[in-house]
């Protein structure tokens, strides 16, 4: 069985990564493939290694990382159009891998027509699967999916009442990060890696608690947010302006695109194709956290929670009954003690106070977070067990037979 990944990766993330490797993006298509992979960012490669034991030949493309695309599309004699460069060379990956599966967790660049098009070109594909985790304006490109999978049962409950397949898929960890962690002292008391966003059902609940434990326990942040009033390459000024002309250019685009206008055939105009998102404001918080660092990415996140004592976890706000995340496992599996919300499923995941602390409030938080600091043995008792229920029961080779089961469910 052949199955075709594609995603795209926080644009913060792919400057980073080429900033940190000033030479990798000259370097053929398979090198930069090589040391995406080692950062372990998003999933990573981690699919291709889960299900290559149960007969899988897994690809995964990350679609906007530029400097890589254009090397295999220059390895192969291919001239993208520069206005399109990544759907073009996208489709040819596509194309030359003739999957059987094609599976993307992108809902924003890859367009229902694009999906379909894609489809008619290269029919070798007989499941097309979407993935989503996190809030959506617009739900027309479910409609060119066979079956959209979530790790938020309320968003599955939310596509089924639509007419779309929908199923549950837990995120995992691969137990290949945690063989690359130093051996370090836990030098960092309490952590927090991940999105602080206030736009629409993102992380209010989570700025709420974060903004109270901060001001009683000290707190170590990392967050996009911090970057994007500190580190504008362009400077705030252009940064906002280019934000005020693109997000109307952005909807006028494909609002007509929509409704069956040719408008992808007007040079300049038709740019938003290839935007690696819907273009937003900045979305630093109204009241930003004192302290504020900025994001760590990949392998540099795992170091950080293999160094910190606890680590908070706060869901999305759509994610309102059900433990759902990627730091469940992140966390648990890179050996910190993981401080959570507690949700209805929890327990389904792991046993609360005993493999994860689980808090209900924000002062029942904090004084969890104060007396576990009191206490290390309790806290390294609880790591212990939550990184033992990790490595048993949520890798990504224990959610491969889930993904396979709903892959052949539907051949």
């Amino acid at each position: 069985m052949k199955l075709l990944r594609l995603t795209t990766a926080y644009p913060a993330y792919l400057r980073q990564f080429y900033g940190n490797r000033r030479l990798l993006r000259w370097q053929p298509y398979a090198a930069q493939l090589e040391a995406l992979n080692a950062d372990a960012f998003g999933w990573a490669d981690f699919w291709v290694h889960a299900l290559a034991p149960i007969g899988y030949s897994v690809w995964d493309i990350t679609a906007n990382a530029r400097p890589m695309q254009m090397a295999w599309a220059k390895e192969r004699g291919i001239r993208p159009r520069a206005e399109s460069w990544l759907l073009d060379v996208a489709s040819a990956q596509v194309r030359h891998f003739a999957p059987d599966v094609l599976f993307l967790d992108d809902y924003f660049n890859f367009p229902a027509q694009w999906i379909r098009e894609t489809r008619a070109a290269c029919p070798s594909i007989r499941l097309v699967l979407g993935w989503c985790g996190a809030p959506y304006d617009d739900d027309a490109v479910f409609g060119a999916y066979d079956a959209v999978l979530s790790c938020i049962p309320e968003l599955v409950q939310g596509f089924r009442y639509k007419g779309h397949r929908a199923y549950h898929l837990n995120h995992a960890f691969d137990p290949r990060i945690a063989a690359r962690l130093p051996a370090v002292a836990r030098d960092v008391d309490l952590s927090f890696v991940g999105q602080l966003s206030e736009d629409r059902g993102a992380h209010h609940e989570r700025l709420s608690i974060l903004r109270q434990l901060a001001r009683d326990v000290p707190v170590r942040i990392h967050s996009p947010q911090a970057w994007n009033v500190l580190d504008l390459s362009q400077g705030p000024i252009p940064f906002v302006v280019k934000g005020l002309i693109r997000i109307p250019w952005y909807h006028a685009f494909w609002f007509l695109r929509r409704r069956g206008l040719p408008v992808d055939r007007i040079p300049f105009f038709r740019r938003p194709l290839v935007w690696s998102r819907r273009p937003t404001l900045p979305s630093m918080p109204r009241s930003p956290i004192p302290g504020m660092r900025p994001p760590l990415f990949g392998i540099e996140m795992f170091r950080l929670l293999g160094r910190s004592k606890l680590t908070f976890n706060s869901h999305i706000d759509l994610s309102r009954h059900s433990a759902s995340n990627m730091r469940l496992f992140e966390a648990t599996g890179s050996g910190a003690c993981l401080v959570t919300d507690w949700k209805q499923n929890l327990g389904e995941l792991f046993e609360p106070d005993v493999e994860v602390v689980a808090y209900r409030t924000a002062a029942e938080c904090i004084d969890k977070v104060k007396w576990l600091l009191d206490h290390p043995v309790e806290y390294e008792r609880i790591a212990e067990a939550g990184a033992k229920r990790t490595f048993s029961q949520h890798t990504y080779a224990h959610r491969a037979p889930v993904l396979d089961s709903i892959i052949r469910r539907h051949l």
